[in-house]
């Protein structure tokens, strides 16, 4: 997931969006009952709100003029970002 997530955020033209990020948009526009007929699990709000965290990640350090100072500022979001991106490559 967390793989996925950053090869779609690193380039959305050649990888697909997420599963996550995709159910995400739906129980957001209809709701969790509409669309699953349920509530959802803890893992499952986990997984898609990882899904969307890395992207929104990616997305700012993009926007950052300077990686070195947004990843001290984020160093969370910077390590998140490191290890999806070292679990991406491992899967080209």
């Amino acid at each position: 997931m967390k793989a996925e997530s950053y090869g779609y955020a690193d380039d959305p033209a050649e990888n697909p969006i997420p599963d996550e990020l995709v159910m995400l948009g739906y129980v957001e526009r209809f709701g969790a009952q509409a669309i699953y007929g349920r509530a959802l699990s803890g893992k499952e709000l986990r997984g898609m709100m990882l899904a969307e965290n890395m992207v929104k990640a990616y997305r700012e350090r993009q926007q950052a003029s300077d990686w070195a100072k947004w990843a001290q500022d984020n160093p969370g979001k910077a390590a998140m970002l490191n290890e999806a991106m070292k679990l991406w490559h491992s899967l080209s």
